[in-house]
């Protein structure tokens, strides 16, 4: 249909008027669909309505999820590896990067950034690389940037999903399309310092921590690019240290808000190794987010239990005061309801938010400026707390393991080296290892 439709804007159909920019539009949905894209592009504010963070994360597995694979593969062939040469132009041209920059018509930018979100969704891994190299993450840069301005949420979101699964693959030989990469992280950055008002329409605000949570969530994938370090530290690293002393308390059982301490945490434990990454860490204030985030853990206050009670309780167990459907629960009804809590609050040292930031800290520390400080506006780590939080932490898990010396616990058990591993306890954190 593009190549079509290039050959009869070039003269190929005389005076017939045909409507080749309609014809290419719906191509690029059709295939966006068979990709697996459930979006909705009805123009105008629907577009945007009823968009979630999950519309822009990796698909879940069904039973359709290798035939949307078949599609993705099929879909990415055509628009990666295929070619043409509009007239006038000096020679070839790939489809995808010229569908983004609106050479097909302006209405193909939208359907087109749709498509590609759904092939590196639902596609296989090995498509990533290829969308990567193939020049789209320039024009999805500026499309990024220019969707924040405006405000507009399916084409910000979707930008930032295609950086966030394309951006990790992209070499220091393609320096444009690094270039590219890096304003993104710029721009991705700049979301972390829009203002959450305590007077401001509750769907904003809720879309708002949606857009902050994503763009963790792509910071935290670029990271793992180590060409793309030095703009991390420079533009990411401070807005990541704001969000932390922002977002820094956390309970055990709230596994989304964790996940994303998790993420934030990840960013910067990534690039500190080098030594001049970690004074810009330290010269950002990333010393005192580590220390409230260690520190951060709470419990849940009554109210809080009872509400969280009475929103999962549904139809189902659940409901405050042990009410089930009108009627009080019976022992094992509460039984499997306590069950089911401390299964949520179980976790491993992987997603452990303090063990992570002790991590940070203990990095940070192993080098000279961050420590003491460089004289150039580099916050000591001991004068943020860092001790402090350290103390807090042996302390909390000495009593954590005091508590458990009277009972048997769960059973440990034996790696093939030999190596003694520690369970996961239920209701908070692991010990830390021993020496």
């Amino acid at each position: 249909a593009a190549m079509h439709a290039q050959t009869y804007r070039g003269g190929g159909a005389g005076d017939v008027e045909l409507p080749l920019g309609e014809l290419v539009e719906c191509c690029l949905l059709a295939a966006g669909s068979m990709c697996g894209s459930a979006a909705f592009l009805g123009g105008g504010a629907d577009v945007d309505a009823g968009l979630t963070s999950a519309d822009f994360s990796v698909a879940n597995e069904d039973k359709y999820s290798g035939r949307l694979r078949d599609a993705c593969t099929s879909a990415c062939s055509v628009l990666v590896t295929s070619s043409y040469t509009p007239p006038g132009s000096g020679g070839p041209q790939s489809f995808l990067p010229t569908m983004f920059v609106g050479g097909f018509g302006e209405g193909s930018v939208v359907p087109a950034l749709r498509l590609a979100m759904a092939i590196s969704q639902n596609g296989p891994m090995q498509l990533l690389p290829r969308l990567a190299q193939c020049g789209i993450l320039v024009p999805v840069s500026d499309i990024l940037r220019n969707a924040l301005l405006a405000g507009e949420r399916y084409n910000f979101s979707a930008s930032l999903a295609l950086v966030r699964f394309c951006g990790p693959h992209v070499g220091e030989g393609n320096a444009g399309v690094l270039s590219s990469v890096k304003e993104s992280i710029r721009s991705v950055s700049s979301v972390f310092t829009i203002a959450e008002e305590k007077g401001a329409d509750p769907d904003q605000l809720a879309t708002l921590r949606a857009l902050k949570v994503e763009s963790v969530l792509c910071l935290e994938a670029l990271s793992t690019n180590a060409a793309l370090w030095s703009a991390i530290a420079s533009h990411a690293v401070p807005s990541v240290a704001e969000y932390l002393l922002a977002n820094c308390e956390w309970t055990d059982d709230d596994a989304e808000h964790r996940s994303v301490l998790v993420s934030a945490l990840r960013i910067v434990q990534r690039i500190i190794p080098l030594p001049s990454h970690a004074v810009a860490a330290a010269r950002a204030g990333m010393g005192a987010p580590l220390v409230k985030v260690i520190c951060g853990r709470r419990d849940r206050t009554e109210e809080e239990k009872a509400r969280m009670a009475t929103q999962s309780g549904g139809g189902g167990i659940g409901g405050a005061g042990g009410v089930m459907s009108g009627r009080r629960m019976s022992f094992k009804e509460q039984q499997q309801l306590e069950q089911t809590s401390e299964r949520r609050k179980a976790y491993t040292r992987e997603d452990d938010p303090q063990l992570i930031a002790l991590e940070v800290l203990h990095t940070l520390a192993s080098q000279s400026a961050p420590r003491h400080g460089d004289g150039k506006g580099s916050l000591g780590l001991y004068h943020c707390g860092a001790s402090r939080a350290a103390c807090f932490v042996l302390g909390a898990r000495a009593t954590a393991d005091e508590g458990l010396a009277g009972s048997s616990g769960p059973p440990s058990r034996s790696t093939s080296g030999g190596s003694v591993v520690p369970p996961s306890y239920p209701g908070g954190p692991p010990p830390p290892p021993s020496d």
